[in-house]
């Protein structure tokens, strides 16, 4: 029995010593949180970027041509024009600058049209001839079994297209270039309007759609120019037009909308002044009114100090007539007073000075 009691007393401390020894945690349930804002960051575009190189001529075009049936320009070398390679067999020549292999050949150097818009752009080249006197314009210069004075003309580019000038001596070629990459334009914050822009990259390595074109003649050196005194001139013109998006058209009921709003604009305004107006009329009322009860109550004092003292004064007689005296005298005063609070009620406050609205 003994030894049950101690082995029990054993445990009861050892239980005890744990909980003295372990520390107490508390756990308590926490919430927390954050808001946040998102902000849409959109660049400034109000229109799009039109910008489109176009050529240059000098004082000397391209498109100036010799018309040379007997072929002397080759035979001699063009001694006359300068001297250089001459194209053999071309007998309607230009003269090349930008060619590496002829001076004189019956090709002109080309022009060049580049697109660096963000939009597409369309292109319309036409060429049109002068002064053609009694020179036939031939459709397919081939000259073959034909002994007229004829010239071939035609506008042609770098993918092998030929347009023919007509009969009547003109034509012209449309073509659209597309907009610029993506890349060649790039967004860039400006601190002083706080705002993205939309600039162009200046940058070498990103190509643009272009169009480049020249004119391709020939004659016919089959005929007897001999009694050809014609000087024909050759007009070639360019513009560009651009292809811009379609954006929402303005339709009457948007139109009919901003002119109702603009009436309530316009009627608030007319009730902010017409509110303003009557606070300056009631002020002015009420200044009036108190000034008059102000006057009113003077009066009624001095008629009661006056009666007091006749009061007081000896005599059946004269109390009575001072009686019969106040009570005349008060009536004339309620009368008196009567008349200022009508004319007080009925005042017409004239030039009333409009308050302007702020």
């Amino acid at each position: 029995m003994k030894k049950t009691k101690i082995v029990l007393h054993i445990f009861t401390v050892m239980a005890m010593a744990l909980s003295l020894s372990c520390p107490t945690i508390l756990v308590y349930a926490m919430e927390g949180g954050t808001e946040a804002f998102g902000s849409v960051m959109l660049p400034t575009i109000k229109e799009e970027i039109i910008s489109v190189d176009l050529p240059t001529v000098g004082d000397e075009s391209p498109f100036d041509f010799y018309i040379d049936p007997q072929g002397l320009l080759y035979d001699t070398g063009a001694v006359r024009h300068g001297g250089g390679v001459v194209e053999e067999g071309a007998y309607l020549l230009f003269h090349n600058h930008d060619d590496d292999e002829y001076d004189f050949s019956g090709r002109s150097d080309r022009l060049k049209v580049t697109n660096r818009s963000t939009v597409p752009v369309n292109i319309k080249i036409t060429a049109k001839i002068y002064d053609i006197g009694d020179l036939r314009m031939d459709q397919d210069g081939s000259f073959e079994d034909e002994d007229d004075c004829a010239i071939y003309l035609a506008i042609v580019d770098d993918e092998g297209n030929e347009r023919v000038l007509s009969e009547d001596g003109e034509v012209s070629v449309e073509v659209t270039l597309s907009s610029a990459p993506s890349e060649a334009y790039t967004f860039r914050y400006d601190e002083s309007t706080d705002t993205y822009e939309y600039v162009y990259q200046n940058d070498e390595d990103i190509s643009f759609d272009s169009y480049s074109f020249g004119l391709r003649g020939e004659c016919n050196a089959n005929a007897d120019w001999s009694g050809i005194s014609a000087s024909p001139r050759v007009m070639v013109t360019w513009s560009v037009d651009p292809v811009m998006p379609d954006r929402p058209e303005e339709t009457d009921e948007d139109i009919e909308k901003e002119a109702s709003e603009e009436i309530s604009d316009e009627q608030d305004l007319e009730n902010v002044s017409d509110e303003t107006e009557d606070s300056v009329t009631d002020d002015e009322e009420k200044d009036t009114n108190t000034d008059g009860d102000d006057n009113n109550a003077a009066e009624n004092t001095d008629t009661s100090d006056a009666t007091e003292d006749n009061a007081d004064a000896p005599g059946s007689d004269t109390d009575k007539a001072t009686d019969d005296q106040t009570d005349t005298e008060s009536d004339d005063t309620k009368n008196d007073n009567n008349s200022r609070r009508g004319t007080t009620d009925s005042i017409e406050i004239e030039d009333v000075e409009e308050m302007p609205y702020q």
